[in-house]
């Protein structure tokens, strides 16, 4: 009986060293999951930045593919962009808020486009390029095409 209670004994001493090794291993794994949860979410970002990058360069060589003595394009081209086939050709199911927006000589939107008005996100991207535009007067002015990709 007496080796048994030494036995015992020597097994609770070791509780608080087990204790201690046990914390030290949850710290550990914790910080990686926590580490690797982030890295995720950084490369899913920059996945989301080059999707976006991509959609937007994509709908400026359909724009300006209308004109190929490589004039300005006109606000009416614009209307007549069929914007979600170009969605759905580089977004492959994301979902994407287009706005072509006239910055100068006025700021005027000419048209704005959206696959989902009721999309709530915590991760989106946005990009925008700058194109001369042939306006109705014959004259030229400055146009911004935003996407935002979600």
């Amino acid at each position: 009986m007496h080796a048994d209670d030494d036995g015992v004994s020597g097994f609770f001493e070791d509780l608080p060293v087990l204790a201690f090794v046990l914390a030290g291993v949850f710290a550990l794994v914790s910080s990686s999951a926590t580490v690797c949860q982030m890295r995720l979410q950084e490369r899913a970002g920059i996945e989301l930045e080059m999707l976006a990058n991509e959609f937007a360069d994509l709908l400026m060589v359909k724009l300006c593919a209308v004109f190929p003595d490589h004039s300005a394009p006109d606000v009416g081209s614009i209307g007549a962009l069929n914007v979600t086939e170009i969605a759905s050709d580089v977004l492959a199911g994301m979902h994407f808020q287009v706005a072509f927006v006239l910055i100068h000589p006025e700021l005027k939107w000419l048209r704005t486009e959206s696959s989902d008005d009721n999309i709530t996100t915590d991760r989106a991207c946005s990009t925008s390029r700058l194109s001369k535009v042939l306006l109705p007067d014959g004259g030229f002015g400055v146009m911004e095409v935003r996407c935002v990709v979600f």
